[in-house]
C-alpha cells in the first residue's frame, strides 16, 4: 500500500520526535536511574548473521505495549515483529511517553523472550546455601554467569556478587518473573557454552494504515546457538 501523501507528510513532521522516543525507550531505562539490564547484559550476543531458513512455523502473537507482537520460530532462529498504531491525531501531535513505554516494553519482551528459550532447555539442580553455588558447572570453559530472576522480590534470593571456589564472570540481577517455574537463575559459561546471534539491533520503520495513520514496526531476528547441548545452561533452584 502507497502511503497518502498526507499520510507521508504527518509522519516526516513527527518522525524527529518519534525516533528519539523510541531510542530513548530502546535503552530500557529505570525511572529516575542507570538502564536495566537487557539482552546484551544478560546473555553472549553475537553480531554473525543468523542461519538461512526455507521455512517459518506457524506465528504466535500476543499484544506488548498495547501494539501487537508476533513471533515466528525455525529450529534455533527467530523472527520478531513489533507493531505500534499511530491515528492521524497521534501523528499530529505525538505522545513521546507513550512511544518511549512501548519501546521500552519491546526491550523487555526481547530479554524475556530469549530467557524462556534458554530457561526451557535448561538441566534442573537444587541447591540449599549460597556457598554451595560453586558447584554448579555448565557445559563449556569459560567464566561462569548467572542471572537471577525477581532479584528484587520480598524477600529476594540470596545470590551473592562471588562464589568462593569459582570462576564467575557476574551476576546479573533482573527484576522479572522467572520464566519457569522452580528456576531462581540460570547458569552458563561465557565461552564454550550458548550465545544468541544478533546481526543488528532492531530495526525502525513504519507503514500506512487507513484514515491516514501509521504503524511503528519494530524487527529483528535472533539465533539461538548451543542452546540444546546437554548441560549447557543450568536452572539453579534455591531450597
Amino acid at each position: 500500500m502507497m502511503p497518502d501523501p498526507l499520510t507521508t507528510q504527518l509522519a516526516t513532521d513527527a518522525w524527529k520526535a518519534i525516533d528519539g522516543a523510541v531510542r530513548s525507550g530502546l535503552a530500557y531505562p529505570a525511572p529516575y536511574g542507570p538502564p536495566h539490564p537487557a539482552l546484551a547484559d544478560a546473555v553472549i550476543l553475537s553480531t554473525q548473521q543468523t542461519s538461512p531458513v526455507a521455512a517459518w512455523g506457524g506465528s504466535n502473537v500476543t499484544e506488548v505495549g498495547n501494539g501487537p507482537c508476533r513471533v515466528r520460530e525455525s529450529d534455533q532462529v527467530s523472527d520478531l515483529m513489533f507493531r505500534y498504531p499511530l491515528s492521524y491525531e497521534d501523528l499530529r501531535s505525538p505522545s513521546e511517553e507513550k512511544i518511549r513505554n512501548w519501546a521500552s516494553a519491546v526491550r523487555e519482551r526481547e530479554l524475556t523472550y530469549a530467557l524462556t528459550r534458554y530457561a526451557d532447555v535448561a538441566t534442573m539442580c537444587c541447591f540449599a546455601r549460597p556457598d554451595d553455588l560453586f558447584r554448579v558447572d555448565p557445559g563449556g570453559w569459560g567464566q561462569r554467569r548467572c542471572v537471577v530472576f525477581r532479584s528484587a522480590a520480598s524477600p529476594p534470593k540470596t545470590f551473592p556478587d562471588n562464589w568462593p571456589h569459582a570462576h564467575l564472570d557476574r551476576t546479573v540481577k533482573l527484576d522479572i518473573k522467572t520464566p519457569r517455574d522452580g528456576v531462581d537463575a540460570l547458569v552458563f559459561r561465557v565461552a564454550g557454552g550458548p550465545y544468541v546471534r544478533r546481526p543488528a539491533d532492531f530495526s525502525l520503520s513504519w507503514m500506512p494504515t487507513a484514515d491516514y495513520g501509521i504503524e511503528l514496526i519494530l524487527t529483528e531476528r535472533l539465533e539461538f546457538v548451543g542452546t540444546d547441548s546437554p548441560n549447557s545452561i543450568i536452572g539453579v533452584r534455591m531450597a
